[in-house]
C-alpha cells in the first residue's frame, strides 16, 4: 500500500520485497518495500573478494574497474552500487568488532593519507560523500568511523557549521521531497516559486527523487553530515531519524498546529519533540468496485455493519457469480497495514514506541484468517497473487476490474480512478464488532515535513514549513497532492477547487471522525523490515509449506532481531 507514502503511485496493491513510499500503492504498505541501506561498506583485508561494479568518476562517468577499490593499506572500500541485494552488501561485513577494529586502526593516523588518495575519491563521490569528508560504515547497526580533512585542506563552501551553531550561518535552503508525481513535482515547484516570490531574500533549491532511491540517498547524506535542511520525512523511518538526532525540533522554530485535525499532530512527535509536521492527512479504506458488483449481482455491504465473516462470504459470493476470471477480493494479508486494522479492533496495535505491541498468539489467528480466505475461494490462489505483484495499477486485477475489493489509502481514490477508468467507492474496512465505531481507526500523515538538525538556517527552516501547512496560498497550489490538509482551515478553502475524487475523499475522512482512536506510535528503528518478513512468511503458508502456528513465532522472533539490531 502506500502509506506512503501514501502518494498516488500507479503500483499493484500487493508488493514484494522492495524497498516501501511513501504509502503507496495499495497491497503492502510503504512498509514492504523498506529495507536499510548502508552507503558505502569497509572490508579489511581479502573479505569477500567478489567483483563489484566501480566507482563513477569527478565527471560522474563510471569506472572501468570492478572490484573494492584499497582506501589505505589493509582497508577497501566497496562503492553502494544501485542494484547491489542488500544482503550480499551485508554479507561483507559480518566481521563486527574485529572489523571495527582493524578498520579503526587502518584510518587511526592516517588522516593526511587520505587526502592525498585521490585516485579513491571516485568511489567516495559515487556514495555521495564529500571529497574532504569520508565515512566508512562498518555494522549492520550503521555505525562508522569518520576521517575528517587534514588541516591544510580547505572545507567545501557548503559545509555544515557545528551542531548547535546555527545562528551566524547563512545560504540556500535545500528541500529533498521523495516519491512524488509528476504533477506533484510540478506543484511543488510552483509552491516554491511563490514562496520565494513573497520571501526575495530566501533561496530554495530544491531536490526530487524517486522513492526507491529517496531514503538511500538521504541516508548517506545524513552520514556524510550534508541533509537538505527541509526533509520529506514519512512515518516508516521518522523515529530512526528521530532518535539519532538527525531532524530538528520545528515547535522551537514558529511552526503552528493549532489549527490541525484532532490527531494528526502526534504522529510527528517523538519523545516530545515534534520533528515532523503533517504534511496531509488519509485513512486505509476498503476499495469496491460497484460495476463488478452491479455484473455479479451482489449487493455492496453497509461498511458501518459489516463483519470480517461478511467480508469474506461476500468475497466468496463475488468469485463465484461474477464474470469469468473474477475474484473476490485482494490478498493484503501480507501487509503491515491490514493487519494494524485488524489488531486496533481487537484492543492492541503494531508497535510501542519501541518495540512489537502484539505477540504470536495475536498473529496466529490473524494467519489463520487468511488461510480461511484462501480456503473458502475469497481470493486468487497463491501463485495468481504472486503473479499480481509489481504490476502498475492499470495492470493489476482490480484496476482491470476482475476483483471486488482492494485495501488503498483514501487519498489512492484518484489514482486508481484514473487507472481503471471508473469510479471507484471508498468502504471503512470490516470490523470485529460490526460496528464502525468501535473500528479504533486513525488518521495517518500521507508524508511529514521535517528539518535537518544540521542546517544552517533553522528559522528559515521552520517559516518555510509553517507557510507550507499553513498558508493559503500554498494549500491553493499543492490541493490535496500530498493528502488531504491538516489544517482544517485550508481543507476549507480548497474543497472547491477540488477533484470528484478528491471531494469524495475530503467526505470519507470527515466521515469516519467519531469512529478515531488514539494516533498510533511512530514504529521503532528497524521495524521496515516488516514488510519483507511478512511476505516471505505468509508466501510459504499460502503455498502450503508452513503453517500459521509455526510461522507467527517466527516472524515476531525476526521482527523483535531487527528492531534490537537498529536500536
Amino acid at each position: 500500500m502506500a502509506d506512503q507514502h501514501d502518494r498516488p503511485r500507479p503500483r499493484s496493491p500487493v508488493r514484494r520485497r522492495v524497498p516501501a513510499r511513501a504509502d503507496d500503492p495499495p497491497g503492502p504498505a510503504p512498509g514492504d518495500r523498506r529495507r536499510r541501506v548502508l552507503p558505502v561498506v569497509a572490508a579489511v583485508g581479502s573479505a569477500r573478494r567478489r567483483a563489484q561494479p566501480g566507482g563513477l568518476d569527478a565527471a560522474g562517468r563510471a569506472s572501468e574497474q570492478e572490484g573494492p577499490r584499497r582506501l589505505l593499506p589493509g582497508l577497501d572500500l566497496w562503492p553502494n552500487t544501485a542494484g547491489q541485494d542488500r544482503r550480499e552488501r551485508l554479507g561483507l561485513i559480518r566481521y563486527g568488532k574485529r572489523l571495527r577494529s582493524a578498520a579503526a586502526a587502518a584510518l587511526k593516523p592516517s588522516t593526511q593519507e587520505l587526502t592525498s588518495a585521490g585516485e579513491d575519491h571516485t568511489v567516495l563521490a559515487e556514495s555521495g560523500f564529500s571529497l574532504w569528508k569520508v565515512a566508512a560504515w562498518v555494522s549492520t547497526e550503521g555505525s562508522f568511523l569518520q576521517a575528517r580533512r587534514s588541516p591544510r585542506q580547505s572545507a567545501p563552501s557548503g559545509s555544515l557549521p557545528a551542531r548547535g551553531n546555527h545562528r551566524r550561518a547563512r545560504g540556500p535552503l535545500s528541500a529533498s521531497a521523495g516519491g512524488a508525481t509528476t504533477s506533484g513535482t510540478r506543484e511543488t515547484d510552483q509552491a516554491i516559486k511563490a514562496y520565494t516570490k513573497a520571501n526575495p531574500k530566501v533561496t530554495v533549491k530544491p531536490q526530487p527523487g524517486e522513492w526507491d532511491s529517496y531514503w538511500d540517498k538521504l541516508s548517506t547524506e545524513v552520514a556524510g553530515k550534508n541533509a537538505p535542511d527541509v526533509i520529506q520525512m514519512d512515518m516508516a523511518y521518522i523515529s530512526q531519524y528521530a532518535k539519532n538526532g538527525t531532524l530538528l525540533d520545528l515547535s522551537q522554530y514558529g511552526v503552528d498546529t493549532s489549527k490541525f485535525a484532532s490527531g494528526t499532530v502526534d504522529a510527528g512527535k517523538i519523545d516530545g519533540k515534534l520533528v515532523g509536521v503533517n504534511a496531509g492527512i488519509n485513512s486505509l479504506t476498503m476499495m469496491a468496485d460497484p460495476e463488478l458488483f452491479e455484473k455479479a449481482g451482489v449487493d455492496l455491504p453497509d461498511d458501518t455493519k459489516w463483519t470480517w465473516d461478511d467480508y469474506l462470504n461476500i468475497s466468496v459470493e463475488l468469485q463465484a457469480k461474477g464474470p469469468a476470471g473474477t475474484t473476490g477480493t485482494q490478498c493484503a494479508f501480507p501487509t503491515d497495514n491490514l493487519l494494524q486494522i485488524w489488531l486496533r479492533q481487537n484492543g492492541k496495535d503494531l508497535y510501542t514506541a519501541d518495540g512489537l505491541a502484539f505477540d504470536a498468539e495475536d498473529l496466529t489467528t490473524y494467519l489463520n484468517m487468511m488461510v480461511e480466505f484462501m480456503n473458502a475461494g475469497a481470493m486468487p490462489t497463491a501463485s495468481a497473487i504472486n503473479e499480481e505483484v509489481g504490476k502498475s495499477m492499470d495492470q493489476s486485477a482490480f484496476g482491470m476490474g476482475k476483483q471486488g475489493f482492494a485495501l488503498y489509502w483514501s487519498n489512492q481514490l484518484a489514482a486508481i480512478n484514473e487507472a481503471s477508468g471508473k469510479t471507484m467507492t471508498m468502504l471503512r474496512p470490516p470490523t470485529v464488532a460490526g460496528d464502525s465505531t468501535q473500528r479504533n481507526a486513525w488518521y495517518k500523515a500521507s508524508m511529514l515535513w521535517s528539518g535537518y538538525a544540521g542546517t544552517k538556517n533553522p528559522e528559515a527552516v521552520g517559516k518555510l514549513i509553517n507557510w507550507w501547512v499553513n498558508n493559503p496560498a500554498c494549500a491553493n497550489i499543492c490541493l490535496d497532492e500530498r493528502g488531504v490538509p491538516a489544517n482544517t482551515e485550508m481543507v476549507k478553502a480548497i474543497e472547491p477547487k477540488l477533484t470528484d475524487a478528491g471531494k469524495a475523499t475530503v467526505k470519507y475522512l470527515d466521515d469516519i471522525k467519531p469512529e478515531l482512536g488514539k494516533t498510533p506510535p511512530a514504529p521503532p528503528p528497524g521495524s521496515s523490515e516488516i514488510g519483507d518478513i511478512m511476505q516471505r512468511h505468509t508466501n510459504d503458508i499460502l503455498f502450503g509449506k508452513d503453517k500459521p502456528e509455526t510461522a507467527a513465532p517466527k516472524i515476531i522472533s525476526e521482527l523483535q532481531a531487527a528492531i534490537k539490531n537498529a536500536q
